[in-house]
């Protein structure tokens, strides 16, 4: 079983709409990146209302990503340092 970290957005948004701050993390173990998913996203259901979205995390690889506002969903299998460098090179 693999430790995950799920993190919690805040209500509060950036001037880019993205969510400006997590309000919450939870510690996760799961079998697959998938499982970890779905745990995340059913303790996110639970606290919708006081959350914007989340991201699940296994060490320094962003899994998942989810931003309530925006609709956005974002499967990744990369380490965060490359998704960074990607949005550098996109602007």
């Amino acid at each position: 079983m693999a430790d995950y970290r799920c993190y919690f957005f805040g209500a509060g948004n950036s001037h880019f709409g993205a969510p400006s701050s997590f309000e919450a993390a939870e510690n996760l173990h799961a079998e697959t990146d998938d499982e970890a998913r779905m745990t995340a996203d059913t303790m996110y259901r639970q606290r919708h209302k006081q959350t914007h979205g989340f991201e699940v995390w296994q060490a320094n690889r962003l899994v998942y990503r989810h931003l309530a506002s925006s609709g956005e969903n974002q499967v990744s299998s990369k380490p965060a340092s490359a998704l960074r460098e990607e949005k550098t090179h996109h602007r």
